[in-house]
């Protein structure tokens, strides 16, 4: 679940019309990070899956503060690393559902942003 309040402070000098631009840049490029790694889970590539995992959970989870989506992408990450491709797929499932609620989360403070600034 993404903590908002400790999103924002991390982006406090930005004006909330540029944090929504990181929203935006975010929604835009989240899905497509995610279909990557859910690609090479199937593929069961796992340099492929760690890469995409860590960049996840750098470039999404740690800048909105999401700790289910850090936890699963560091659970998916260390399952990938030793070759376990049941734990690999078991994690992928959780992190599907997670991802549906991250870009709803987005979505939400999307709309916030938007009502503060008119």
């Amino acid at each position: 679940m993404i903590d908002y309040q400790k999103a924002r402070e991390k982006f406090a000098q930005l004006k909330d019309s540029d944090f929504a631009k990181v929203v935006d840049e975010t929604e835009k490029q989240f899905p497509l990070k995610f279909s990557q790694l859910m690609t090479h889970v199937e593929n069961q590539n796992h340099w492929e899956i760690s890469y995409y995992a860590v960049h996840i959970r750098e470039s999404y989870a740690f800048i909105f503060h999401d700790t289910e989506l850090n936890t699963l992408c560091h659970k998916i990450e260390e399952a990938a690393n030793v070759r376990d491709f049941d734990r690999v797929n078991e994690v992928a499932e959780m992190l599907k559902a997670c991802s549906v609620k991250f870009l709803q989360q987005l979505a939400e403070i999307k709309k916030q942003l938007h009502a503060e600034n008119e």
